[in-house]
């Protein structure tokens, strides 16, 4: 016999940490398909619809829902209830007029944080990995899954500076054009999106690079002035002097 595939559910008490469900009602939860995000980093379509903003009562609904195409995930429909949703994903009910960020908030994990409508279009995605190809083309590797090759023959083509691994591009999901680029730099607004601290934003004030024995660390300063301390890889780019985006009230 040939080895069965992976499961399709897990129990609810062994869920992540980060999903904002309660532990003791049902036993069995869905787990996240394969796709743009990790299972370690990422919320499956039906968690959200059912169990953390409710929009339907069961499996069976989330099911029709999502099979008559009534959820986008960044202006794409997704046919999928396992779909993983992962940060700074925009969800969208076309039906409803409703959109949302998926966001980490302290203390409560990744959330569907809703957002107007003119942010929909709006999509910041981290820059993981940076490779020159053959011919000098650039290919960036950013977060969510998502590719962007650029050419060498293309007029428009930006300088080495804009293209560095930490840095964040913000895009136009409409267009797939980049509006602005948020630089990992001291002084830029930054998210928190792992560890303790998960949720906290504020001013980059300060990092170290770090070495082959120890993480880089870096230092946030929210507007109230409190400090909070976090790894290089938690750091997310937001925004120059203020965010880009939305962001919960109550985190920074």
């Amino acid at each position: 016999m040939g080895k069965k595939g992976a499961p399709k559910r897990l129990k609810r008490l062994a869920a992540p940490a980060f999903w904002p469900i309660p532990r003791r009602i049902h036993k069995w939860l869905v787990k996240p398909i394969p796709g743009p995000h990790s299972s370690e980093a990422s919320l499956p379509l039906q968690i959200v619809l059912r169990d953390i903003l409710r929009l339907v009562e069961n499996t069976r609904e989330a099911r029709y829902i999502v099979a008559k195409g009534g959820v986008q995930v960044d202006g794409r429909t997704v046919r999928e209830r396992r779909f993983p949703l992962g940060i700074m994903d925009v969800v969208t009910f076309p039906e409803l007029k409703k959109f949302y960020r998926i966001l980490p908030f302290p203390r409560r994990g990744l959330v569907p944080y809703p957002i107007p409508p003119e942010e929909a279009f709006l999509k910041p995605r981290k820059v993981l990995r940076k490779v020159t190809q053959k011919g000098g083309d650039i290919m960036l590797g950013f977060h969510d899954g998502f590719n962007m090759l650029i050419k060498v023959s293309d007029p428009t083509r930006p300088n080495e500076e804009i293209c560095k691994v930490k840095d964040v591009l913000l895009f136009d999901l409409s267009s797939g054009k980049v509006i602005q680029r948020v630089a990992f730099a001291e002084n830029v607004y930054a998210l928190i999106i792992g560890g303790k601290n998960l949720g906290k934003h504020g001013k980059l004030i300060s990092f170290t690079g770090g070495s082959g024995t120890s993480p880089g660390i870096a230092t946030i300063e929210s507007k109230d002035g409190k400090r909070y301390q976090t790894t290089l890889e938690y750091v997310f780019p937001i925004g120059v002097e203020k965010p880009l985006i939305s962001l919960p009230e109550g985190s920074s």
